[in-house]
């Protein structure tokens, strides 16, 4: 084709035919190869229509042609096979059986955000845009939804390519990386058989050596890194790869999910955080492993909270809409730090954790009753890949879904919800195949992921703070809050408040909290302050009250070192572990009013 002539060569390049039109032209191609479609616009009476015409493609011939009707919305002929024809609007899939009336075939299905093609006579194949994932859908030409594949954090990245003998069809896609041009990080090639539920060959695709200008992809797939598409050969049988100036043909096996990539198939960005031995087994985490955690949270991160494992997910049950932590025992009482913010389903129940920390800072009051409000994030990390978990959690998920971003190269489900007076907004990730996050912030949240995908910078809390003498970080719960001056005129449960009676102290310097329960029924709050007067304040303001579960802590102080206080706490009442929960969330900037 050259602007608006077409030109049909022989194999030893012979000019065998020619067609001229008005205009440039711009081809379709049957995928069995019989049929050419070719569109060329025009103005009619003001309005600009589309003239088509069908033609054979051994001679050039014209079968038929017409001239086709303005309609609302616009649309333009994307896929063909024969004499049947198919376009898509954003919202839905349509069919035309040669000179019959259109059909819709599907709505409602979400964005079909892609071009879609035949994959044979009966079926056509193309890419859906969800608010939570995005799909692969095969369809019938009766509007039967014949075989759906989730692409997951994937999307289509140029159109979908049959075998002419319609039994297979090929995909590319890609997934988005991190930078600040937010480029693909990530190509991939699969092939499906026509009633395979899964691919029958997956091949992570390299970059091109010498990628192209452009930025992004266009329909014929990604050209900054020399993406240019996929060919099948006539039987299926064979899978060509372009990719820059390099082209590589592969087998395609019969047997569903083989797959000859050469190792190793993953890229860095979608291998797991690699783990020490102790993952699967039954010791706490390293110090290596906890202090790369904490790097995760942005510098000026006040308070984190820990749970080390290994240890399963907690069982979470809903009541009147809400999820909560079945608390049944003394140590389920403490799961809820960080575990509630990862309450949007049970998708990850009995999931093995290594370990999960929540930041946070920035702590505000509520606009009535309630928990504060405060700018943070929960980091969970598995001792296994919960893809699958991951999938299925935002496919269930999708209906509360508000949109879904990219955020540092990583798609981020957004949740709105009402506690009280105050709406939430929760940001949900799966930077890697055994981690998740949930974040209060997209700032925080943004900081997170950069750190994740390898960013540096100074860590939270760093281990020259005098917190980390007074507490055993190997426990199974643990925190560290350390007062922070900016933001404390706002921040209630700040002792830097001026004017705030018994609760001031310009002092402070921060305080910790360490709790075992699979070694000792005592859990430890170490306070730490110059002021020396300050120690008898924290006893009065938070352990004064006396009742059945204050009287069955048996709380004892002792002077650790001139700055610091510990208390000691027995908790082997459920009540006492409910009370110091209480408390508990107040010191470190989550307070609940009541």
């Amino acid at each position: 084709m050259h602007g608006s002539a077409l030109y049909l060569y022989s194999p030893d390049f012979r000019l065998l035919a020619h067609f001229n039109a008005s205009s440039e032209l711009s081809p379709i191609a049957s995928p069995n190869g019989e049929v050419l479609l070719l569109s060329s616009g025009h103005e009619v009476d003001g309005q600009w229509r589309t003239q088509y015409e069908l033609m054979n493609t051994g001679d050039l011939s014209v079968r038929s042609s017409w001239t086709e009707r303005v309609t609302t919305p616009l649309h333009s002929i994307e896929a063909l096979w024969g004499d049947e024809f198919a376009w898509a609007s954003r919202s839905s899939l349509s069919f035309q059986d040669g000179t019959a009336e259109p059909k819709q075939l599907l709505a409602k299905q979400g964005e079909l955000c892609g071009a879609w093609s035949f994959i044979g006579k009966e079926h056509l194949a193309g890419p859906v845009c969800g608010a939570a994932n995005n799909k692969l859908l095969t369809v019938s030409t009766e509007g039967r939804t014949v075989q759906e594949f989730d692409l997951g954090f994937e999307q289509a990245d140029g159109p979908v390519v049959a075998s002419s003998n319609g039994k297979r069809f090929a995909v590319p896609s890609l997934r988005w990386g991190s930078g600040r041009d937010n480029e693909p990080d990530e190509l991939t090639a699969r092939v499906f058989g026509l009633n395979a539920a899964t691919p029958l060959l997956t091949l992570r695709v390299s970059r091109s050596p010498a990628p192209g200008g452009n930025f992004f992809y266009g329909s014929f797939g990604d050209t900054r890194f020399g993406w240019g598409g996929l060919a099948l050969s006539p039987d299926g049988e064979l899978l060509a790869v372009k990719s820059g100036a390099n082209v590589q043909v592969y087998r395609v096996p019969e047997v569903e999910g083989a797959n000859p990539c050469a190792a190793p198939c993953r890229t860095e960005a979608e291998a797991p955080l690699s783990l020490p031995p102790e993952a699967a087994s039954s010791r706490a985490p390293s110090s290596e492993l906890i202090g790369q955690m904490l790097s995760w949270f942005p510098a000026d991160t006040e308070t984190v909270t820990a749970v080390t494992g290994p240890l399963p997910m907690p069982m979470l049950e809903g009541s009147n809409g809400a999820l909560s932590l079945v608390q049944s025992d003394v140590q389920r009482s403490f799961l809820g730090y960080p575990f509630l913010l990862l309450a949007h389903g049970n998708h990850f129940k009995d999931a093995p954790i290594l370990a999960a920390m929540e930041g946070s800072r920035d702590f505000l009051a509520p606009s009535g009753l309630g928990v504060m409000r405060y700018q943070g994030g929960a980091i969970a990390l598995f001792a296994e890949d919960i893809t699958a978990r991951a999938n299925a959690f935002l496919k269930d998920s999708a209906s509360g879904i508000v949109r879904t971003e990219q955020v540092e190269g990583h798609s981020v489900a957004m949740f709105e919800g009402k506690a009280e007076e105050d709406s939430w907004t929760n940001y949900v990730a799966f930077p890697k195949p055994n981690i998740a996050v949930v974040a209060t912030s997209e700032d925080y949240l943004r900081e997170v992921l950069a750190r994740i995908n390898g960013k540096q910078g100074e860590r939270a809390l760093p281990d020259t703070l005098p917190e980390w003498k007074h507490f055993n970080r190997h426990a199974q719960f643990w925190a560290v809050r350390h007062y922070q001056h900016a933001g404390a005129q706002t921040d209630p449960t700040s002792p830097f408040v001026q004017g705030a009676g018994e609760r001031s102290d310009l002092m402070a310097i921060g305080l910790t909290f360490s709790f075992d329960p699979n070694r000792s029924k005592t859990a430890t709050i170490t306070y730490l302050s110059r002021d020396e007067n300050s120690f008898q304040r924290f006893e009065k303001l938070y352990f004064s009250e006396r009742s059945p579960a204050t009287t069955a802590m048996h709380i004892q102080y002792r002077q650790m070192q001139p700055e610091a206080l510990e208390g000691s706490y027995d908790l082997e009442e459920i009540e006492s572990a409910q009370y110091l929960v209480f408390i508990l969330e107040g010191l470190l900037g989550r307070a609940i009013y009541l």
